[in-house]
């Protein structure tokens, strides 16, 4: 039941709802905020947000009575990342904390207090907020970000279905199914993770990881996946023609990226595939994400790439992309 100093759930209600566009926009602009930051961190994770219905927040506040439920509500706006390997959690909060785009006020790990004599699941929730997001009373407002593997996920979104609060009600059977299930999914997620680190010890694995970055920054500037199968080849290529290592390529593109991004998207927007005037034959490394490195290689030494790609298939297709970046020295005779 409410306090007597709190506000009605009725109250709360009508307030929320006359200002609920506030939280839909602020639902939105925290999920970009997090993919920009998850991007620049190389997290492969998805990010999902959403706002609490008008009628929800009444059911809680009827339950809850929160004396100021603009502050004490955690979940107006929430947000959701979901990654594939467990070691990308902690990768996430930490990104989450470096961003200069959020301030985090709490971050709540259920792991650190988890008894080892009990199957529970232990959640990771961050509480942030974001400059500017406001609601129409020029108020902040926070967002909880829950932070789960594929496998996490994919036990509590069924559990919340059918056992969530509801436990009283269940025999001790039934609950002790899903608990069990708990054991395999930490298995699951540490054996996962174990592959991964074997994986990444592959001598291809840093050709690989290069072409995901590319992919993932190509999706973010143009909206199109490209083909991860000609983009590995094509990173292979220039990483064995140019005598630079993974290292160095990874370097040069991010500083490309981070001092022509508007260019680059100028460039995209005007030859990519999306542009009137894209003829496929001469103009395909537009629809590729390595178009990225090959640009930011052109940017650091035109003719150290001409002599890298000289006679090679790749040579045709990155002569344009001179011509429409400047870098004559690369077309040399």
């Amino acid at each position: 039941m409410a306090a007597a100093s709190s506000p009605s759930a009725s109250q709360v209600y009508e307030a929320y709802r006359k200002d609920v566009q506030s939280y839909i926009n602020a639902a939105d602009e925290f999920r970009k905020i997090i993919e920009r930051v998850l991007s620049a961190s190389d997290v492969g994770g998805t990010v999902s947000a959403r706002h609490k219905d008008p009628v929800e927040l009444y059911n809680k506040q009827r339950k809850k009575g929160y004396s100021n439920p603009w502050i004490d509500c955690p979940d107006l706006a929430g947000a959701r990342v979901i990654v594939p390997i467990v070691t990308d959690k902690q990768v996430v909060v930490d990104a989450l904390k470096a961003s200069a785009e959020l301030e985090i006020f709490e971050i709540e790990d259920q792991r650190t207090d988890a008894s080892p004599d009990a199957l529970r699941y232990a959640g990771l929730h961050v509480h942030l907020r974001a400059p500017g997001v406001e609601d129409c009373r020029g108020r902040a407002i926070r967002c909880e970000v829950q932070i789960r593997t594929a496998a996490e996920d994919s036990w509590a979104q069924t559990e919340h279905k059918y056992i969530y609060k509801k436990s009283s009600k269940l025999s001790a059977e039934t609950r002790r199914v899903f608990s069990r299930l708990l054991v395999l999914i930490e298995l699951f997620d540490q054996e996962l993770a174990k592959g991964v680190d074997m994986v990444k010890l592959e001598p291809s694995f840093g050709q690989f990881s290069l072409a995901q970055h590319l992919s993932a920054e190509f999706q973010s500037l143009t909206g199109l996946p490209g083909n991860s199968d000609l983009t590995l080849e094509n990173v292979e290529h220039v990483h064995v023609a140019g005598g630079h290592t993974i290292e160095e390529l990874r370097e040069t593109v991010d500083k490309f990226l981070g001092s022509n991004r508007a260019s680059l998207e100028e460039l995209l927007d005007k030859h990519g595939p999306r542009s009137e005037g894209f003829d496929i034959d001469s103009d395909w490394i537009t629809s590729q994400p390595e178009v990225i490195l090959l640009l930011a290689l052109l940017d650091d030494d035109e003719y150290q790439l001409h002599n890298a790609l000289d006679g090679s298939d790749l040579f045709t297709f990155v002569e344009p992309l001179a011509i429409w970046s400047d870098h004559p020295g690369f077309l040399r005779a």
